[in-house]
């Protein structure tokens, strides 16, 4: 997730530091999923593979550090903080250039892939445009699991709805950089669009895939105050009019070009644990597919 004011950052320092800083993080992680080097199970096995964890609260779209001032001179940050998403994937992408040569090979054009799950995959899907100018001569392309985001009012109306949370973003943790400038041209009188996922995928200028779930399990559950299946009452019936909404926006992201997973499963990130491989499901036409499949179907 991210934090947006005062309150919702504050709790996120008490409930989660090891989201805030890499104080608390051990010398070494473990991958599964995507990262696999099996190559029956992964068809990045092969790859060049970088791990990026998520420590700047921002969904990878800010761009402010605690001294900077608003045009009223006021401090532009929540709290002072800093929100860094976008320069810390500008950093990786530079380090990765100066020191591992990305982008300068003189064979075939290297593919890069940016990817990411949850808030990875909304900070990817803002971020995806601007990384060929990072690395010249590559192929760009995007996988977002899990960060297809709706506008859709939450059922408790005591939540800060995700469409107010991201006109305070915009303009508190500077996200400009990250609204992309086909969005910007289309939405210019409500530029808080190009950071939900329902207006921007449509826009996108690089290939990508989309995996997303029509009952996501996080922002459906967020917007049910934190409400399990099995549901009942206008939970239920709130669930339904999700799923249409979200259908609707993976057929408008389909339409502008993208590849698209999609269950009708309570579900939320497959790309980094076994279910990358291991959880399926069957088509109309009765093929069993996962998502390690269906990524290795679009890139052939």
């Amino acid at each position: 997730f991210w934090c947006w004011d005062e309150q919702s950052c504050k709790h996120r320092t008490t409930m989660y530091p090891g989201l805030l800083s890499s104080a608390t993080w051990t010398p070494t992680r473990t991958y599964d999923g995507i990262f696999s080097r099996h190559a029956h199970l992964s068809p990045f096995a092969s790859a060049n593979a970088v791990s990026v964890p998520y420590c700047s609260s921002d969904a990878w779209v800010g761009d402010v550090g605690g001294g900077t001032l608003d045009s009223s001179g006021r401090n532009a940050s929540v709290l002072g903080w800093h929100f860094r998403g976008q320069a810390i994937v500008r950093a990786v992408v530079g380090e990765l250039r100066r020191v591992y040569g990305l982008g300068r090979s003189e064979a075939a054009a290297e593919e890069v892939f940016l990817a990411g799950c949850s808030a990875g995959a909304r900070g990817a899907m803002s971020l995806l445009d601007s990384i060929p100018d990072l690395v010249p001569g590559s192929r760009v392309y995007g996988i977002f699991d899990s960060g297809l985001s709706l506008g859709l009012e939450p059922l408790v109306d005591t939540l800060t709805p995700l469409v107010e949370q991201i006109k305070t973003v915009v303009k508190r943790h500077n996200a400009v950089g990250a609204l992309g400038t086909a969005c910007r041209a289309v939405y210019s009188s409500e530029q808080w669009k190009c950071l939900v996922g329902e207006f921007r995928a449509p826009l996108l200028q690089r290939a990508h895939l989309i995996s997303q779930s029509q009952y996501d399990s996080f922002q459906l559950s967020w917007d049910l105050g934190g409400a399990q299946p099995p549901l009942t009452g206008d939970a239920a019936r709130y669930a339904g009019t999700f799923r249409d909404w979200m259908r609707t926006a993976l057929a408008a992201a389909a339409q502008g070009g993208a590849a698209v997973y999609s269950s009708a499963c309570y579900q939320h990130c497959l790309s980094l644990a076994p279910s990358f491989w291991e959880d399926t499901f069957v088509t109309s036409g009765g093929e069993v597919v996962s998502f390690s499949a269906a990524i290795s179907r679009w890139m052939r």
